[in-house]
Protein backbone atom coordinates (compact mmCIF):
# COMPACT_ATOMS: atom_id res chain seq x y z
CA UNK A 1 0.00 0.00 0.00
CA UNK A 2 2.54 2.36 0.75
CA UNK A 3 4.21 1.99 -2.85
CA UNK A 4 1.22 2.51 -4.41
CA UNK A 5 0.42 5.74 -2.23
CA UNK A 6 4.05 7.32 -3.67
CA UNK A 7 3.26 6.03 -6.90
CA UNK A 8 -0.13 8.10 -6.89
CA UNK A 9 2.09 11.41 -5.46
CA UNK A 10 1.08 10.92 -1.92
CA UNK A 11 4.48 10.96 -0.19
CA UNK A 12 3.63 12.42 3.41
CA UNK A 13 2.16 10.38 5.86
CA UNK A 14 2.50 8.78 9.37
CA UNK A 15 -0.07 5.80 8.79
CA UNK A 16 -1.90 4.00 6.34
CA UNK A 17 -4.59 1.54 6.64
CA UNK A 18 -7.14 -0.49 4.02
CA UNK A 19 -9.75 -2.76 4.25
CA UNK A 20 -10.58 -5.29 0.91
CA UNK A 21 -13.34 -7.46 0.52
CA UNK A 22 -15.76 -8.86 -2.41
CA UNK A 23 -18.68 -10.47 -1.65
CA UNK A 24 -21.66 -11.60 -4.69
CA UNK A 25 -25.20 -12.34 -5.01
CA UNK A 26 -26.15 -10.20 -1.54
CA UNK A 27 -29.53 -7.70 -1.87
CA UNK A 28 -26.64 -4.76 -0.11
CA UNK A 29 -23.15 -5.71 -0.92
CA UNK A 30 -21.90 -2.79 0.86
CA UNK A 31 -23.76 -3.75 4.25
CA UNK A 32 -22.35 -7.41 3.66
CA UNK A 33 -18.76 -5.94 3.78
CA UNK A 34 -19.37 -3.49 6.41
CA UNK A 35 -20.57 -6.20 8.89
CA UNK A 36 -17.74 -8.75 7.96
CA UNK A 37 -15.25 -5.72 8.15
CA UNK A 38 -17.03 -5.31 11.59
CA UNK A 39 -16.33 -8.93 12.34
CA UNK A 40 -12.46 -8.85 11.56
CA UNK A 41 -10.53 -7.31 14.78
CA UNK A 42 -7.80 -6.33 12.37
CA UNK A 43 -10.44 -4.48 9.84
CA UNK A 44 -12.28 -3.20 12.33
CA UNK A 45 -9.47 -1.54 14.34
CA UNK A 46 -8.94 0.01 11.14
CA UNK A 47 -12.26 1.66 10.82
CA UNK A 48 -12.36 2.90 14.62
CA UNK A 49 -8.67 4.08 14.75
CA UNK A 50 -9.01 7.77 15.62
CA UNK A 51 -5.66 8.59 13.93
CA UNK A 52 -6.62 8.00 11.25
CA UNK A 53 -7.59 11.77 9.39
CA UNK A 54 -9.26 10.83 5.91
CA UNK A 55 -10.60 7.76 4.42
CA UNK A 56 -11.66 6.79 1.51
CA UNK A 57 -14.29 4.12 -0.24
CA UNK A 58 -13.50 1.97 -3.84
CA UNK A 59 -16.17 -0.02 -5.37
CA UNK A 60 -15.94 -2.36 -8.81
CA UNK A 61 -18.73 -4.43 -10.13
CA UNK A 62 -17.44 -7.21 -12.37
CA UNK A 63 -19.40 -8.71 -15.61
CA UNK A 64 -19.84 -11.73 -13.16
CA UNK A 65 -21.37 -9.59 -10.62
CA UNK A 66 -19.34 -9.62 -7.54
CA UNK A 67 -18.68 -6.75 -5.92
CA UNK A 68 -15.39 -5.76 -4.83
CA UNK A 69 -14.64 -2.90 -2.30
CA UNK A 70 -11.34 -1.30 -0.68
CA UNK A 71 -11.77 1.17 2.11
CA UNK A 72 -7.95 3.29 2.45
CA UNK A 73 -7.32 5.22 5.51
CA UNK A 74 -4.53 8.04 5.99
CA UNK A 75 -3.06 9.61 9.03
CA UNK A 76 -0.87 13.11 7.56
Amino acid sequence: MTDRARALGIGHFQTLGENIAYNKGFEDPGAFAVAGWMTSPGHRANILNTRFQQSAIGVFVAPDHTVYFTQEFIAR
